[in-house]
């Protein structure tokens, strides 16, 4: 039997022996038997919730550095006190290198 199917049978067996002995004891004790394990599995699913958004949040993070430092590596120009990133002039637009501004 493969390491896998062991750990599967293992699962089972307490399943099965956790189900037994729930109906071995009073209503009561299911009903705090119950609570507990509801309480455990919620706290379980929020562990892991939160573990799994904090390694999203750290990757969106990284690639938003990422993308500024990208884009703090390209030339810029000064005019005067302004400073204007080259990312910032778009083709045709008002400004740009091959479009006269018209508005002067």
């Amino acid at each position: 039997m493969g390491y896998a199917e062991r750990i599967v049978a293992a699962l089972i067996a307490v399943a099965c022996i956790v189900m037994l002995l729930r109906l071995a004891i009073g209503p009561r004790r299911q009903q705090k038997l119950d609570r507990a394990a509801r309480e455990a599995w919620s706290r379980t699913h929020k562990l892991f919730t939160r573990l799994y958004r904090r390694q999203a949040t750290k990757k969106e993070a990284e690639k938003a550095t990422q993308e500024i430092l990208q884009r703090l590596r390209q030339p810029i120009e000064r005019s005067g006190n302004v400073i204007t990133p080259q990312a910032f002039k778009r083709p045709g637009a008002p400004g740009s290198a091959d479009r006269p501004d018209d508005l002067h």
